[in-house]
């Protein structure tokens, strides 16, 4: 039987070589409602660091935050404007501020909660190589969507 870190390698081979297809969409079929209560309030955080980044200019109005246990490891709104970097998302930004309060990669036991729709493939991609359990997003705090695991590959 492989470990996960084979399955993984196996997988990421695979893609690279075009020999694994993965479904568009397929993650979608996850979404379930909420099942913590302290996903309102992270949401209702990552909707406060949306506005506060757009307001200064940073970039279009989305905010995340990393949680583990409970508490925010690290939080990050979208500077794509502000660093003149495409790559520098709301959830791309919290997952190396987190990886860096952190001091590793591995964000197993975290959660990625963000504002919008499901994040865009680059952002779920780097929540799925950080290991992230669980990833929470919602266009407001009354309307929560639960994803579950990061996938890779497909929004």
């Amino acid at each position: 039987m492989l470990t996960p870190d084979l399955r993984r390698r196996s997988l990421l081979r695979g893609l690279a070589l075009g020999s694994v297809a993965v479904p568009l969409g397929l993650a979608d079929r996850l979404v379930a409602a909420p099942t913590r209560p302290e996903d309102v309030r992270f949401i209702a955080r990552a909707l406060e660091l949306a506005g506060h980044g757009s307001a200064r200019g940073d970039g279009t109005p989305y905010g995340a935050l990393v949680v583990r246990d409970g508490t925010v490891v690290a939080e990050g709104w979208n500077r794509t404007r502000l660093l003149g970097d495409a790559t520098a998302h709301a959830e791309t930004e919290a997952i190396r501020a987190a990886a860096r309060a952190l001091g590793r990669r591995d964000l197993a036991g975290c959660t990625l909660y963000t504002n919008g729709g499901r994040p865009c493939p680059m952002c779920e991609g780097a929540a799925w190589f950080a290991r992230i359990d669980r990833l929470v997003y919602a266009h407001s705090a009354g309307a929560i969507n639960d994803a579950g695991e990061p996938q890779l590959g497909g929004c």
